[in-house]
């Protein structure tokens, strides 16, 4: 066994750079088709496909990006002439099914793969309405879902790629640079220092793990997503925010405001164009309670 899980490292597994743009998502890049197009994508371990911006589509968000043309590629095949609807948090996109070759490059600037092509499913996107997507940094989203199977009824990006594990690192917000804040290990579990923490996963299509406390410290917390009525959270890298249920949200909202050393924190910051200043220095922690383990 141990031999074997060292050949496997040895011939599968492989470490790719992220790009931290600003601290509002992390990228990376990926290589499509033949000779390779430079594709910025998020790593979003909530969905399922691999998506590309595409030639298709024509508007005036999708041409301010990096859009792969099949026809400028050798390996581009099996392209649907049926569209499909994908669904996200920040929007839908229509797209259509095809099969090609994807490298992993880390960065735009990089012309060697640091993981050699292999033929995937690749959605295309032909329309989009993805909010704020016009000044997104990212072109595509590589879907990184624990399901074996997409919507599109293909196999998954993971599944095709023949992925088990990964190691998912996003590092401090002030890191910037092309391939620099972050790192995405595949098959491999990245050495940070310390040790981790196992945190027990549910579900069989999501990275999906119970929450049983959210709260501030000293404040009186919800019932709901407690020790008493947990909640299922799934864990998605895709996204900067937290949602939870409008009666955790509201405990929040008043253990906040009771835990802020200013007053009126919340209103204060929501009249501000940006996160600074003593309302939002004098915010307090908010402590969760996930799997088997307490971060705050």
């Amino acid at each position: 066994m141990f031999a074997y899980l060292l050949l496997r490292a040895f011939f599968w597994g492989f470490c790719v750079p992220l790009t931290n743009n600003d601290g509002v998502v992390y990228t990376t890049f990926v290589g499509v088709g033949t000779p390779p197009q430079h594709i910025a994508v998020v790593p979003d371990t909530g969905s399922y496909v691999l998506v590309s911006a595409s030639t298709y589509c024509r508007s005036e968000s999708c041409r301010l990006h990096r859009r792969f043309d099949p026809n400028s590629s050798s390996t581009c095949s099996n392209v649907s002439s049926h569209e499909f609807l994908l669904e996200y948090g920040q929007g839908d996109i229509i797209v259509h099914d095809s099969t090609e070759s994807v490298s992993f490059l880390g960065t735009e600037a990089s012309t060697t793969p640091i993981h050699e092509g292999e033929m995937v499913s690749l959605a295309l996107i032909s329309e989009e309405a993805l909010k704020g997507f016009q000044a997104s940094p990212f072109d595509g989203i590589m879907g990184m879902g624990k399901g074996k199977t997409t919507e599109l009824g293909d196999d998954a990006f993971l599944e095709d790629l023949k992925i088990e594990s990964f190691t998912l690192c996003m590092g401090d917000t002030k890191l910037t640079g092309d391939g620099i804040g972050g790192r995405l290990e595949m098959q491999s579990q990245l050495a940070v220092g310390n040790e981790y923490k196992p945190l027990a996963t549910i579900g069989e299509h999501v990275w999906g793990t119970v929450l049983a406390h959210v709260g501030v410290p000293g404040q009186t917390a919800s019932m709901v997503c407690s020790d008493e009525e947990a909640c299922a959270a799934i864990i998605d890298s895709g996204t900067t925010l937290l949602m939870f249920p409008t009666s955790v949200v509201d405990s929040l909202y008043s253990s906040i405001e009771a835990g802020c050393t200013e007053r009126n924190c919340l209103l204060s910051l929501q009249e501000q164009a940006t996160c600074s200043g003593s309302a939002y220095n004098g915010l307090p922690n908010m402590e969760l309670k996930v799997g088997n383990g307490s971060n705050t």
